[in-house]
């Protein structure tokens, strides 16, 4: 009885050559990348935030401002030139 002839597989058509990035899938290795990404953007988000609320209070004004203050205080005699001395150091501090 003659033996079945098996057909040969030849190399190159078994093995590819060459693989495109673009077929390999790492999802273990893309996710430390995009978890210390949204972590960066979360504390972007907050340190913005902080920035804004601290620039458009109301108890944020210049130091020109505070020293007018001071001025008029002085002016009105509420306060002598001690204290809009201090509160001028105070302001430009």
């Amino acid at each position: 009885m003659p033996s079945p002839r098996r057909k040969a597989i030849s190399s190159s058509s078994a093995v590819p050559t060459r693989v495109s990035s673009s077929l390999v899938h790492t999802p273990c290795a893309e996710r430390p990348g995009r978890a210390a990404a949204a972590r960066q953007q979360q504390a972007q988000d907050q340190f913005e935030g902080y920035v804004r609320t601290v620039a458009s209070s109301s108890d944020a004004t210049s130091p020109a401002d505070q020293i007018a203050q001071a001025k008029q205080l002085l002016d009105a005699g509420t306060i002598d030139q001690a204290e809009f001395d201090r509160l001028k150091a105070k302001a430009l501090a």
